[in-house]
């Protein structure tokens, strides 16, 4: 599980933290434009990230099936980096904002509660789900010095984009993959 977080938590830094850079090199917006189109872009992501953490985590506690709902969550972050990737207009990085926020809002809250139940020892959970934690900020650490890489090695944002949607899908399978450990 915990690589599958790291991986997810990779793929949507990799779709987020470059933003800024992707509306004024990647659309060649002007700067002021581009620091206001950011603040909505961070606004229609978080409003998703929110809609989808309290409905999927309503869904998963009422099913129980939070394995599938955490792997569909990362199909929904992938398709925000291909539809930027085939269509790189503003408009497009709106519509992929708010797919990046329903898949992000809904993995992080199921996400975690599958993590939670794959915990080995009950006694260590606090130990546990601290590591969970220390995974995704390490995802949010590393996506964007990656993105960096990938922006200056293709001269554009493309490959950013695509980097995105296949590690959010490495990580569903991953998160599709992971195992109960055994009990001490």
């Amino acid at each position: 599980m915990l690589s599958g977080r790291l991986v997810t938590n990779i793929g949507n830094a990799l779709g987020t933290a470059l933003f800024l850079f992707f509306l004024l090199h990647g659309l060649g917006q002007p700067s002021a434009t581009a620091q206001d189109n950011l603040l909505l872009l961070i606004v229609v992501y978080t409003v998703f990230v929110v809609i989808a953490s309290v409905v999927t985590g309503m869904v998963s506690d009422r099913t129980g099936n939070r394995r599938t709902l955490a792997v569909a969550a990362t199909v929904v972050q992938a398709a925000s980096g291909v539809a930027i990737a085939l269509v790189p207009t503003f408009e497009m990085t709106l519509v992929a904002a708010a797919l990046m926020g329903l898949g992000y809002g809904a993995f992080s809250t199921v996400g975690l509660a599958f993590a939670a139940d794959l915990l080995p020892d009950e006694q260590d959970h606090a130990r546990d789900l601290g590591i969970v934690n220390v995974t995704a900020a390490l995802g949010q650490l590393i996506g964007p010095v990656l993105g960096a890489g990938l922006v200056a090695l293709v001269g554009g944002f493309w490959l950013v984009f695509v980097a995105a949607a296949v590690l959010s899908i490495v990580g569903g399978v991953l998160t599709a993959c992971a195992r109960q450990p055994a009990r001490s």
